[in-house]
């Protein structure tokens, strides 16, 4: 099966206090999908703007306008029992007000994934990651990261569906002061049918994430979240969830 699609989304962040009434935002998100399937390979390009000044799930405190965009295209080909697959992410982060510029930067990854079908549903995989972060108006801000994971993903019980990976990640940034990152990464997503038509989701994620600050190169992040979807007619649903973002420095 082939799948062509395209989207747009719009994020309203309201405040609950009057006082920081401010501080409420609209962003606009828009992404473009080609998904091509044959028998023995299969191709998928995803890419993704947004155009926000949200604070949600980051460090800023107050409105930073900026762009972000991204395009990751990737090509698998399945012998047997395994798949191979290779992929390129490249992000781009643009801020919109000149005084912010020192920190516009362009992250590409190289990520090759070797899948091997344990059962008729459940996978097991090798996954390696290369990626080189720039930065266009600051030179001792350039890193690079290599990040190496195992995991699962399928159906581990009936109506239970996971997609585990984790592994260490090595972060460098040859010309900063700032120490390197040499920890574990994670990333666990569980959904299980409740119903026909109902579905319980949640998720944690250990990454770093690069940071916005003159003296810090990164921080470390953890998310939490929880939510539920409830499919109301073969072709539109509604969804609800939470997040919960901790940042460590």
């Amino acid at each position: 099966t082939h799948q062509l699609a395209v989207g747009y989304e719009a994020d309203f962040e309201i405040f609950s206090k009057s006082r920081h009434s401010r501080q409420n935002d609209q962003n606009q998100n828009f992404f473009a999908l080609a998904d091509i399937r044959f028998p023995s390979f299969y191709i998928n390009v995803l890419e993704r703007l947004s155009e926000t000044s949200g604070r949600a799930g980051t460090t800023f405190t107050e409105r930073i306008p900026r762009f972000d965009q991204s395009i990751h295209p990737k090509f698998g080909y399945k012998w047997r029992r395994a798949t191979l697959e290779t992929g390129f992410q490249h992000s781009v982060r643009d801020f919109r007000r000149q005084i912010d510029d020192p920190f516009d930067f362009q992250l590409s990854e190289w990520t090759e994934v070797l899948f091997y079908d344990l059962f008729a549903r459940l996978k097991l995989l090798l996954e390696y990651t290369a990626a080189q972060v720039d930065y266009d108006d600051n030179f001792s801000r350039k890193g690079r990261f290599h990040q190496a994971r195992v995991g699962l993903e399928g159906e581990v019980m009936p109506n239970l569906f996971l997609k585990v990976r984790s592994g260490p990640h090595f972060r460098r940034y040859p010309n900063g002061s700032e120490r390197n990152f040499n920890l574990w990464v994670a990333d666990f997503r569980l959904e299980y049918e409740m119903r026909k038509n109902l579905t319980l989701k949640a998720e944690f994620v250990r990454e770093p994430v690069e940071a916005t600050f003159v003296e810090t190169h990164f921080y470390r992040e953890h998310l939490y979240q929880l939510g539920l979807e409830y499919q109301f007619r073969r072709q539109w649903g509604v969804f609800s969830e939470v997040k919960y973002y901790r940042h460590f420095y």
